[in-house]
C-alpha cells in the first residue's frame, strides 16, 4: 500500500507534508496553526518580556485579554479577500495563548506595538522569602 508521500508527484513534496501535518494538528484546534502567531519570550529584571509577529496590524486591529491566568492576544483585520494562484501567507487574523507567571503583577502589564512587533512586558513579585527559626520550649 502506498503511503500518502508516495502518492505525491516529486514537486509536490512539500505540499503533502504541509496538508498531512496540517490535517493532524487541526484536531488539536479550532483555530489553523498557520494563524499561530510566533513569539520571543526572554526574562528581565523585572519580569517577563514577551515579543509577537503581528505584521501589517495596527493597533486598533489587537486585543489583549487576560483570564484564568493566561494571555491571550487576538489580532484580526477587514479587508478585501483576494484569490491567489497560489498563496504561501496571509495575515488576516493571528492569535497566541500563554500562561502568565505565577507571581505575574496583571495590573502592571504594558503593550507597546512596532514596527510589525507586539512587545508585551509583565512584571513580577518577588517571592516573599518564608524563612524563620522556631524555638524550642
Amino acid at each position: 500500500m502506498l503511503t500518502d508521500f508516495e502518492k505525491l508527484p516529486t514537486n509536490d513534496f512539500w505540499t503533502g507534508v504541509d496538508r498531512i501535518l496540517s490535517d493532524a494538528i487541526r484536531p488539536l484546534s479550532e483555530t489553523p496553526r498557520h494563524n499561530l502567531t510566533p513569539m520571543n519570550v526572554r526574562k528581565t529584571k523585572e519580569g517577563t518580556e514577551v515579543e509577537l509577529a503581528v505584521p501589517g496590524f495596527a493597533k486598533a486591529d489587537i486585543r489583549i485579554s487576560v483570564e484564568d491566568g493566561k494571555v491571550l492576544i487576538q489580532a484580526s483585520k477587514e479587508g478585501k479577500v483576494e484569490t491567489y494562484s497560489r498563496q504561501e501567507f496571509g495575515y488576516s487574523e493571528v492569535w497566541r495563548q500563554f500562561p502568565l507567571p505565577k507571581n505575574a503583577v496583571v495590573e502592571q502589564i504594558a503593550a507597546t506595538v512596532a514596527d510589525g512587533i507586539l512587545t508585551l512586558k509583565i512584571p513580577v513579585q518577588e517571592k516573599e522569602k518564608r524563612a524563620f527559626e522556631i524555638t524550642i520550649n
